[in-house]
């Protein structure tokens, strides 16, 4: 997959690229703010903040990859995210956009790179 959708966030089509400067911002961020994008445990899932971080990093690479400034700050995601998070079809849409960004083809290598790693017994880097 292309790892590309479109959302409508305060009233504008807005494009999303999950490719590699997206993965490494949203990385970047984790390491940063460690604990705030994932819920603990072994069952680990985004958190509110950490969905919304992915989606505006995701609209960061597609605005440079169309060579335009981003517009919406973090705060635009998160409203977008908590807004969507309390309706059917709300919720629908969010698992739309990590459906998108779970079958990209960057995420689909990293993955597979993560096991390899694990099966020779090193950790990819």
């Amino acid at each position: 997959m292309n790892g590309s959708c479109n959302i409508t966030i305060n009233g504008q089509t807005v494009g999303l690229k999950f490719a590699y400067p997206a993965i490494k911002w949203f990385t970047e961020a984790t390491l940063r703010d460690n604990g705030i994008f994932f819920t603990p445990g072994e069952d680990s899932t985004f958190t509110v903040e950490g969905l919304a971080k992915l989606i505006q990093c995701s609209y960061r690479n597609h605005c440079l990859l169309k060579e335009v400034e981003p517009t919406l700050s973090y705060e635009d995601f998160f409203n977008y995210v908590e807004a969507n998070q309390d309706s059917e079809e709300g919720q629908k849409e969010l698992m739309r956009i990590t459906e998108v960004y779970a079958t990209a083809s960057v995420i689909k290598r990293l993955i597979d790179a993560q096991k390899k790693s694990l099966q020779n017994g090193t950790v990819a880097q």
